[in-house]
């Protein structure tokens, strides 16, 4: 009965945002039966998506049909990345090119953690904030961390995962010796997750194996803090985002030997007093929430 709650608040049009899915087929039927028009709002690719591999043909030819009949029936249809548009305007030709358009996340400059001193001792602190699922590994990083200890002892690194962890990583760490500079599993409130990123040496940062479809949300939150990033991502627009506004560096999915050259220039830059890398404040501006809303009215 969503209908009936749009007609009393007087709707002017009808955003629905996914996912689920599902809730772009109700938005529609909303819209329809108000005679409003329709924005369809998509956080992540939906066909397009890697998830979508895994599931039986007939659920996703299914899928495709719905999926091109709402994009039909839309007024706009809004996707999180310069990249996923292209991928849908070559899917879907025939939509008139205004149907499609794409709107980042963005963060808010109000949340903006305070800015710690530098450390001037202890370990190098490494931080991932967030789960890992699917293509996301931390293997990369592990494999940094296990040459550098071996090269350099003296040289003490330690990662944070605030969420989950693949078994795979957790058994890498282990078979590495690195189980005494891995965490893992801490849940923290947004604030003091936004706290220790501005803390950490270097906030790791990891894409979707290689999937260039999709702009981690955790992006956002990594310049918000003003973390030096490591960025482990093929090239795209992910990378360009993250060394365009100077904020840091991008290292291919399994190439160990850059990470180690990052993980040595992050040290060395803290050596000097020095973060490894200071994002421009006139790009920043550029993933603010003031000019994501300015795109969305």
């Amino acid at each position: 009965m969503l209908w009936i709650g749009a007609r009393e608040v007087r709707a002017d049009a009808v955003f629905a945002s996914s996912s689920p899915y599902a809730v772009l087929v109700q938005g529609a039927g909303v819209a329809r039966r108000l005679g409003l028009p329709l924005c369809l709002d998509l956080r992540d690719p939906w066909t397009l998506n890697f998830f979508q591999r895994g599931r039986a043909r007939w659920a996703r030819e299914l899928d495709r049909r719905l999926e091109a009949r709402l994009f039909r029936g839309a007024d706009r249809v809004v996707l999180n990345c310069e990249t996923a548009l292209a991928a849908y305007r070559e899917l879907y030709p025939g939509l008139p090119e205004a149907r499609l358009c794409a709107i980042r996340n963005a963060f808010d400059p109000a949340d903006r953690p305070p800015t710690p001193p530098l450390a001037k001792g202890g370990p190098l602190r490494l931080l991932h904030f967030g789960n890992c699922y699917g293509p996301r590994r931390l293997e990369t990083v592990l494999r940094a961390m296990a040459e550098l200890r071996r090269r350099r002892p003296e040289l003490v690194i330690e990662l944070e995962n605030l969420g989950r962890v693949g078994t795979a990583d957790v058994e890498l760490a282990a078979e590495l010796g690195l189980g005494d500079r891995f965490r893992y599993g801490v849940f923290v409130p947004l604030a003091e997750g936004l706290r220790r990123l501005a803390a950490a040496d270097l906030a790791v940062l990891v894409a979707y194996g290689q999937e260039t479809l999709y702009i981690p949300a955790k992006l956002y939150d990594y310049l918000l803090a003003r973390a030096p990033i490591a960025c482990l991502a093929p090239a795209g627009e992910l990378t360009q985002i993250v060394e365009g506004s100077g904020a840091g560096r991008a290292v291919a999915p399994g190439d160990v030997g850059a990470f180690v050259a990052l993980l040595e220039h992050t040290a060395a830059a803290r050596a000097r007093g020095e973060r490894a890398f200071v994002p421009r404040e006139d790009e920043l501006a550029r993933y603010g929430a003031r000019e994501t809303a300015r795109q969305l009215a």
